[in-house]
């Protein structure tokens, strides 16, 4: 079973080519806010470097958040075209289950996600539901609960903050991660709809006057 997998909810976007527990390729660049320009492109260099096309696909899984509103949106739709055009089943897995099985130190409690330059996503427990607290606020929550570990993606001056606990840095690759995940905690449907938690950074456009 040949299997694509797509993330643009992290900073930095990643596909792979995974047959059945194997990688077969996988990349990875930092994201500039043109994944709409350069995700299907790389796609197809992907897969072309190992000798597929699109109809070699058995199944795409995508991420699908919370992350980068536009990211999301591209990389969720990319997902639910090419499996309706290649009538494959899609999956999607969120950004959080996706961090916990990208790492390889099962003790951690915590993820912590970026949720803006000053905010942060917190979710205590698998499966629980995450909250949005600012960065400085969540460490004092997470040190007055004794947390003495975390993991996940925030930006450099984020992570500083984190000095009493010890921020643990995902060691598996993407696909590795896809690779891990069971087939059970993979969301099989029809369509994968986008996970916000947060709205866009944007407002409303102001009457002219």
């Amino acid at each position: 079973m040949v299997t694509l997998a797509i993330n643009t909810a992290s900073r930095n976007t990643q596909i792979a080519l995974i047959e059945d527990i194997k990688v077969l390729k996988e990349k990875e660049w930092t994201s500039a806010n043109d994944e709409s320009e350069k995700l299907m492109p790389e796609i197809d260099k992907l897969l072309k470097s190992e000798k597929l096309t699109y109809t070699d696909l058995d199944r795409v899984v995508v991420v699908k958040g919370p992350g980068s509103f536009t990211g999301l949106r591209v990389g969720v739709s990319v997902a639910n075209m090419i499996s309706y055009v290649q009538k494959i089943p899609v999956y999607g897995v969120d950004t959080f289950h996706f961090i916990r099985a990208k790492n390889a130190d099962k003790d951690i409690e915590v993820i912590v996600l970026l949720a803006g330059r000053s905010e942060i996503y917190v979710q205590f427990e698998d499966k629980g539901r995450p909250m949005i607290h600012k960065t400085e606020a969540a460490v004092k929550l997470l040190k007055e609960k004794g947390i003495k570990k975390v993991s996940g993606e925030l930006l450099s001056d984020q992570k500083k903050l984190f000095k009493e606990i010890k921020f643990i840095e995902p060691k598996k690759t993407f696909g590795q991660a896809i690779i891990s995940i069971d087939e059970k905690d993979l969301g099989k449907q029809d369509i994968i709809e986008p996970v916000y938690i947060k709205g866009p950074g944007i407002s409303s456009p102001k009457p002219i006057k």
